[in-house]
């Protein structure tokens, strides 16, 4: 059973995910990025989210990378240093959701813009951009 004192953080969580079994990443509203240890119940490490909230976060199992998504851009972090690896840019509205595909390194973003983009992890390209929608996604 894990638990998480509130005064152990003391900013506003705005997004979470998992790095394995033992361990979490919060997102804080104060452009911070924590790696959390649930065995030990105590912080790793922290780091600045370069510039924006992490409104979604999402472990990238394939490089151990975490992909940071703010309003309408997409930080890949190295997740052992904190180092800006990637800066995905092209939405022109509010992020939605992300997803990667780990078999090809694929990462899939949508938009308020009504648009889907199609990113090739590794180098940052947009390899798909569907944008015929009505409607927001």
């Amino acid at each position: 059973k894990f638990h998480i004192e509130k005064s152990i953080i003391n900013d506003s969580v705005v997004s979470i995910t998992v790095r394995n079994e033992n361990e979490i990443i919060f997102g804080c509203d104060n452009k911070t990025i924590i790696l959390w240890d649930l065995n030990e119940n105590k912080e790793i490490k922290k780091f600045k989210s370069h510039e924006i909230i992490p409104n979604l976060l999402l472990y990238n199992q394939n490089d151990d990378n975490l992909i940071v998504v703010g309003h309408v851009k997409i930080n890949i972090v190295n997740l052992d240093t904190g180092e800006l690896l990637k800066i995905l840019e092209k939405h022109e509205m509010a992020i939605t959701s992300v997803l990667t595909v780990r078999k090809n390194n694929l990462l899939i973003s949508s938009s308020k813009d009504s648009s889907i983009l199609i990113w090739n992890l590794s180098t940052g390209e947009i390899l798909k951009s569907l944008n015929k929608h009505n409607g927001i996604i």
